[in-house]
């Protein structure tokens, strides 16, 4: 993920005046449904729900605390076995993590934000 720097910030107001409500969870949040689940896990979809994300309360899920951060799946699968379900588990979490439309500004305190590289490559965008 990424944008280019510098770059103009898109903020909410501008999503309003094209008459869009503004959704930050939605938009800046990874994007994970049971349909996302099944399409980037397949048959590894229960193992996922039940041990690497929680129900939000959109209807949703989001990922485990511990494991929000491609550093911290990286870390947590090292200390597994190299098995092939393991290889596939940790690069679909990683896809989940880059499942977003929009970065938020850096100290810009939810009011900038920017569309990620590729963003419209992802399920969030579909």
């Amino acid at each position: 993920m990424g944008r280019f720097i510098p770059c103009i910030p898109v903020y909410p107001s501008e999503f309003g005046e094209k008459g869009i409500w503004f959704d930050y969870y939605r938009y800046c949040k990874p994007y994970i449904t049971d349909e996302v689940l099944q399409e980037i896990f397949g048959l590894a979809a229960m193992r996922v729900k039940n041990e690497f994300v929680v129900p939000n309360q959109f209807g949703g899920y989001e990922l485990e605390m511990s494991l929000s951060t491609q550093k911290q799946v990286s870390d947590y699968f090292a200390e597994l076995d190299d098995t092939e379900e393991n290889q596939t588990i940790k690069q679909g979490l990683f896809d989940l993590i880059s499942n977003v439309i929009l970065l938020e500004g850096e100290n810009s305190a939810g009011e900038e934000f920017h569309f990620r590289f590729g963003m419209d490559t992802t399920s969030s965008f579909r």
